[in-house]
Formats: structure tokens, C-alpha cells, sequence
């Protein structure tokens, strides 16, 4: 189990992420510090509650995705709660879904509908090729 100062720490680098990443990156299979960061949380679990909702709340836009693919690691319908919360928002995100895909830039509410759509945030990220969510920032 995770200690709440490493979560506290973890959850620090989640509110200011710039990017979406829970998988390594690249043929070198990088761990990049926001995934890192994502399984130090991930390992709180319940015990974090508080704090994510606090993010979903206060994060980065990328944050705020953290805070409902946390959310729905612990509780499916409090993940659902936070993924319909995120919706309708406009913001700007990038998403890594693994491997040595890049990162597909789209805003925090096309992604969020998208996992809505697909039933959870791995089914939404399981894509081969470009993603359905994947928008191009105007």
C-alpha cells in the first residue's frame, strides 16, 4: 500500500499533468512520471477518495482524467459519476493509450463521452489506429 505522503506527492504531479498516460511509452517502454505518479495513487485506492475528488474538481484539464479513471479503479458507478461530470468539458487533453502510439490530442469531454460510450475508460483506450475520440485542436 501506498503511503498518503507518497500520494500526496503523486497527486501533485497528477494536477499539473499536461498529457494522459497510464501505459509505457515508446519500443523503450518509458515510465513517464505521470504514470508513475497514476500508480502510486492507484495503490491508495479508497484511501484517496477525498483527494480525487478534489481533482476532479481543481486539476489540469489531463488531471481531471486522471481523477475519473482513479475513481472508476476504485468504485465503477463513482467512476461513471465522474466520467458524466467531465462531459461537457471543453478543455484541451492528450491521451497515450500505450506502446508507441503518440499522444491524441482531444478535449476532456470528447474522451470522457467516449468512455462513457465504450463502458469504462481500457475499453475507450483498446483502439488500434487513430482513436474515435481523437480530435485536432483549432
Amino acid at each position: 500500500m501506498t503511503s498518503p505522503s507518497q500520494w500526496t506527492a503523486a497527486l501533485d504531479v497528477l494536477r499539473h499533468a499536461s498529457q494522459v498516460t497510464i501505459h509505457t511509452v515508446g519500443f523503450a517502454a518509458q515510465r513517464l512520471p505521470e504514470m508513475i505518479a497514476y500508480e502510486d495513487v492507484r495503490r491508495a485506492g479508497a484511501a484517496a477518495r477525498e483527494d480525487l475528488q478534489q481533482l476532479l474538481r481543481e486539476g489540469s484539464p489531463s488531471g481531471r482524467v486522471y481523477a475519473a479513471l482513479l475513481l472508476e479503479a476504485i468504485d465503477a458507478e463513482e467512476g461513471r459519476a465522474a466520467w458524466m461530470s467531465l462531459r461537457n468539458d471543453g478543455d484541451f487533453t492528450a491521451v497515450h493509450c500505450g506502446g508507441c502510439m503518440p499522444h491524441y490530442p482531444t478535449t476532456v469531454g470528447a474522451f470522457a463521452s467516449a468512455v462513457l460510450d465504450a463502458g469504462g475508460a481500457e475499453s475507450a483506450m483498446a483502439v488500434g489506429g487513430v482513436p474515435p475520440w481523437s480530435i485536432s485542436p483549432d
